[in-house]
Parts: C-alpha cells; sequence; structure tokens
C-alpha cells in the first residue's frame, strides 16, 4: 500500500528555477512526488527521508564534478554530510550504492532520488575548486591559485580544496611589523623573505625565460636560525608550521611522496626541513627529479598510467651537511642546486623565538598580494626587468 498524506505546508518560494520533475520536491520531512489526479485533489506520496545537495562543485584540474549530499539515515535524528563524484548520483545503476553510506535508498524509490537530486544539481550553483597551487592559463586568462582564485578579469572564481594549510591568517599588518621589526636590515632574513616571494616570480616566468625549478640548501649547525629562516620564507604563502600541513614539510618521506609534495605547484614556495631525516643517504635521485619539476609516470589501479604534474616554483631545504656531498657531485647538480653555508640565518635566539611567535599566528598574505602585482605587471614587464639586470651582474662581474 503506497504511504498517500497531504502535502505539508511549505516555506516561502524561492526565485524559480526551471526543474526537470517539478512534481518531486523535499520538505523537512523528506522527498515527495506529487500525483494530479482529474477532478480530485493531487495526492503527495512520501518517497525517503531527507536527502538534499548541500553543494556541487567542479574541480578545475580534472574537469571532475563532485556533490556533498546532505541526508538523514534511517532510525537517526541527526543529518550526516557525505561528498561524492558527480557519477555516481547519474545513473540507477550507481545511485543505490549511497545506501552504503546510509541514505535512505532502495531499488524501490531510486528512481524518484534521481529525479530529486537532479531538481537539487539545478537549483544550487556549481562551485569551482582547485587543488594545484600558482599560475596557470584558465580559459586564456593567466591566473593565480592560492586560498582563492586571482582573476583580475574577474571572470573566474575557485577556491582551495587540498590538504595545504594556505588560507591566509591573523593580520597582515602583524606580519609586516614584524619584517619592519625584525626582518629589516639584517639581510639573512630580508633573502629568506626574497626566497618565499621568488617561488611566484619562478613560476610566472618560467617558461619564458626557460627556468627551471631553483631548490636553495641552506647549511649550518643547529641553533643557527636556518629552520626560523625558512619558516618566515614559507609564511609569506601559508603555515610555516612543520605538522600542520603546511608548507615546511620533512625530508623523511619516500621519493615519490616527495613528489607529490610540490606536484602541481606553479609559484608557491615548499620548505623540505632537515635533510639528515632522508630515507636515503644519496640524493642525487632527489634533486634531480625536483630540479626536472615532473612526476615520475605510474601507473593506476586500473591499469592506465597517471597523468604526471609538473611543478615550477623555489624550493628550499636545511641541513648540517652539504647535499653535494650527499650526492654523487655530478657536475649537473651545480646548475640546479644553491647551497647557502655558515650563514647565521637570525640575529639572536630572542630574535628567532619572535618571528616563530608572530608568523606560527599571522601568515599567507604577502605572497597573495605579490603574485596579483604580478599580474597586474604582465609577463613582458617582468621578464624585461630580469633580462636587465641579468645583463648589469654579468656585465659588473666581467
Amino acid at each position: 500500500m503506497k504511504n498517500v498524506i497531504k502535502r505539508p505546508q511549505m516555506e516561502k518560494e524561492k526565485k524559480k528555477t526551471y526543474l526537470p520533475y517539478p512534481n518531486i520536491y523535499l520538505t523537512s520531512r523528506g522527498v515527495f512526488r506529487k500525483e494530479e489526479l482529474k477532478d480530485e485533489e493531487p495526492k503527495h506520496h512520501w518517497i525517503s527521508n531527507y536527502i538534499n545537495l548541500k553543494e556541487h562543485s567542479l574541480n578545475l584540474e580534472t574537469n571532475q564534478h563532485e556533490v556533498t549530499i546532505e541526508y538523514l539515515p534511517q532510525g537517526c535524528n541527526t543529518l550526516k554530510e557525505i561528498s561524492v563524484s558527480g557519477d555516481e548520483i547519474a545513473t540507477l545503476n550507481k545511485i543505490e550504492r549511497l545506501s552504503l553510506y546510509g541514505v535512505d535508498i532502495n531499488s524501490y524509490n531510486k528512481g524518484d532520488i534521481l529525479k530529486h537530486l537532479r531538481n537539487c544539481k539545478a537549483s544550487i550553483p556549481c562551485i569551482n575548486n582547485h587543488s594545484d597551487l600558482g599560475f596557470v592559463l584558465v580559459d586564456n586568462e593567466m591566473v593565480f591559485k592560492h586560498h582563492q582564485l586571482i582573476s583580475l578579469g574577474k571572470k573566474q572564481t575557485s577556491n582551495y580544496n587540498g590538504e595545504l594549510k594556505i588560507e591566509p591568517k591573523g593580520s597582515h599588518q602583524e606580519w609586516y611589523r614584524l619584517i619592519k621589526e625584525e626582518v629589516q636590515g639584517y639581510t639573512p632574513l630580508e633573502l629568506a623573505v626574497i626566497m618565499g616571494l621568488a617561488s611566484a616570480t619562478i613560476g610566472f616566468i618560467s617558461k619564458e625565460l626557460s627556468v627551471e625549478n631553483l631548490i636553495v640548501n641552506l647549511v649550518n649547525d643547529s641553533s643557527t636560525g636556518k629552520t626560523t629562516a625558512c619558516q618566515l620564507a614559507a609564511s609569506v604563502f601559508g603555515s610555516p608550521i612543520l605538522k600542520d600541513n603546511g608548507l615546511v614539510m620533512s625530508w623523511n618521506s619516500t621519493f615519490n611522496a616527495l613528489q607529490n609534495k610540490v606536484a602541481g605547484n606553479t609559484g608557491v614556495v615548499v620548505v623540505f626541513d632537515e635533510a639528515s631525516m632522508a630515507r636515503n643517504d644519496d640524493f642525487t635521485k632527489a634533486i634531480y627529479s625536483l630540479a626536472e619539476g615532473k612526476e615520475t609516470a605510474r601507473m593506476q589501479k586500473d591499469g592506465v598510467v597517471k597523468q604526471s604534474k609538473v611543478w615550477n616554483t623555489l624550493i628550499i631545504s636545511t641541513g648540517e651537511k652539504s647535499l653535494f656531498e650527499a650526492s654523487n657531485n655530478n657536475s649537473g647538480l651545480k646548475v640546479r642546486l644553491i647551497e647557502l653555508s655558515h650563514i647565521v640565518w637570525t640575529k639572536s635566539a630572542e630574535n628567532s623565538e619572535k618571528i616563530k611567535q608572530i608568523i606560527s599566528n599571522h601568515y599567507g598574505f604577502a605572497g597573495y598580494m605579490y603574485a596579483e602585482e604580478l599580474l597586474r605587471r604582465g609577463k613582458n614587464h617582468i621578464v624585461e626587468g630580469i633580462l636587465h639586470w641579468r645583463s648589469e651582474i654579468r656585465y659588473k662581474t666581467i
């Protein structure tokens, strides 16, 4: 026997949107189907517990759709959420699999639920998101991917949904005050900030000037401020805290994991702290790979070769020993790796602590603003400036 009830009172009408199946509707009591009857009041059939689409998004890198479903499981009083790929709600063959998560769907109601979710998709906007970082062309416009998309033409919007903690935190004014009081005037710390910003420059003009990834290794004994310096560089674009999914990461990873940490990054600084923690004593392969800027081809579970991601940025490493000494001393490494040794990176222990304290709570502003300024000035202007100063420096060193 069909469950037939009177239609519950609806909320205020929203702006009218074309719905492919107007006889299927949602209330707080669940999903209903309206049946029109000749010469009689329409009947309203209860289909399932509450099911709704909370978000519909498109990933700019993969062009794959994802939906977030909000639902009330049977026998529960609390709403739950689950995110699945768009194809999971596209066919009758797949949609029933949502029952694995407690969604009130079965072989009898799945046809109406499919229609209901089609209505939901038609009534909410599709939001863009991205998991890569840095400069990239989107619809023939150069944009910068950070916590949000920088698009001077305002044609594109997108939010970051990756794992890294890069959303600005705290106050730009506090971070800038730190630079004025604790960094400005001390060359090593100024260099740290410049290295953080330079990652964006590399990502911006890498193709025009055939610039490979730049790897800079800070070499010195402990307690010389090298970790503080690289954290300061990282704070330009995001969290500088190790073990916080920030931009400071550990060398203690597999070769593939190291590549994954920089893959898809074209303009945001990355730090690998303490080379002595690396799993391999020979850094030759790691340096060549990081400098080359392309993932090793790997097979997926379905037997298809995964498309390799690339990167163009500045990578900072720290350690107490030279990476040249931990490599095969190939001359090719010298054009891929810069080592800065025997530099005391902070003015004092107090200076180091003050920097760490501030950047732990205030970060992610300067790099975002710098990337926007690069876009405003344009590639031609930046390339001309680099070529000019490159010529000046070469002339003065002759």
